[in-house]
């Protein structure tokens, strides 16, 4: 029997603390964006600054323009000795946090007057609610869809989402460019993002392990925050580079491992690191062999850390409440997910040589 999906949280506080972490490495740039937190019209929140190692001393420009034009603002700053990647940077800024809800943001988003309220409204309107994202809209051009990946085939590749529509939109995850965790959700997880990541897919991992203990993740419309991208990894992180395929490749297939129950991962697993084997095939056809080498070295790290994986694996699986049928139903087909990859991996140019790369799926 199928255990249910536990006893709801307690409700929010009235008027909760929302603790938004904002990670930052080298984004000066993007200072002006920055104020859009300060100017945001929610009472009760906090800001935690993350410096990730920069050196563009975007840090002190911050403090500076905060003492010049927000005087009576208080800002904490985390400051890390080095760039320790994205999961670990915001794992920082989370257990600095106090709030009963956190949001994470990159450095390269700017909110909305009204950004934190409408989550707050989700949460207490569904208290299994345990993840939400802003509806995300470009920088460049404020009245377009920024192009999002919400989607997951059951082979652990993300996709891009069709342009959203409705109040609230359910998805199987939400993206960590700008996204909101109830707290009650953190104790229950015993932690948010996997520190080992580095960077890419450690929103799908969180809101893997979220579907397994019932809960739910949404994207809701009113929280409207625009996204430049590229901010936190320089270009877009879609962008096929050997250290994005790397680990991305690693990162995919450690999150199948821990999160699939036994038949359906004795499936998709193999079927995944076939997948990514063809990936390297087809980049080392096209001479691109730095890239191929990359795909190989994230199933080589993958091989390499199922020790303590497999230690994450059998915690997970204790405590799971929803069965793999139903965390599947949230997911685009297989076949589906096939066509599109292939669609994919052609607009990047995979197998023909020559051809410019542009997007790629992102896990």
């Amino acid at each position: 029997m199928t255990p249910g999906p536990g006893p709801d949280p307690p409700p929010l506080s009235e008027g909760p603390l929302v603790s938004v972490v904002l990670l930052n490495y080298n984004g000066r740039r993007f200072l002006p964006l920055w104020t859009s937190f300060l100017k945001e019209g929610y009472p009760r929140r906090e800001l935690i600054f993350v410096d990730n190692g920069s050196t563009d001393g975007s840090a002190e420009a911050f403090e500076r323009e905060l003492s010049r034009s927000f005087p009576k603002v208080a800002v904490r700053f985390v400051r890390l000795p080095k760039n320790v990647g994205y999961s670990q940077g915001n794992n920082a800024g989370v257990r600095e946090a106090r709030g009963e809800v956190i949001a994470v943001v990159n450095n390269d988003i700017e909110v909305s007057e009204r950004w934190i309220a409408p989550v707050v409204e989700a949460f207490r309107e569904d208290p299994r609610l345990g993840v939400a994202q802003s509806r995300l809209y470009s920088l460049s051009d404020r009245t377009v869809p920024d192009r999002v990946w919400n989607r997951v085939d059951p082979f652990g590749f993300a996709h891009p989402s069709p342009d959203p529509s409705g109040p609230r939109r359910e998805v199987f995850y939400a993206e960590g460019a700008a996204l909101f965790v109830r707290r009650a959700l953190l104790d229950d997880l015993g932690y948010f993002y996997p520190e080992e990541f580095y960077m890419l897919g450690e929103d799908v991992d969180l809101c893997w392990r979220a579907h397994l203990l019932g809960w739910r993740v949404a994207e809701i419309a009113a929280s409207v925050a625009w996204h430049a991208r590229g901010g936190t990894e320089e270009g877009s992180v879609t962008k096929r580079n050997p250290r994005v395929l790397r680990a991305a490749t690693r990162n995919r297939l450690a999150t199948l491992y821990t999160s699939y129950g036994a038949p359906r991962l004795l499936l998709f697993l193999p079927l995944s690191g076939l997948l990514a084997l063809a990936r390297a095939l087809l980049l080392w056809r096209r001479g691109d062999r730095e890239h191929a080498r990359a795909v190989l070295q994230g199933v080589v790290g993958f091989g390499r850390d199922r020790a303590f994986l497999r230690q994450r694996r059998s915690a997970l699986q204790a405590r799971r409440r929803s069965p793999d049928r139903e965390v599947l139903a949230l997911m685009m087909g297989p076949f589906e997910g096939l066509l599109e990859l292939r669609s994919l991996w052609e607009e990047t140019g995979h197998g023909r040589p020559g051809a410019g790369a542009r997007r790629t799926a992102q896990a």
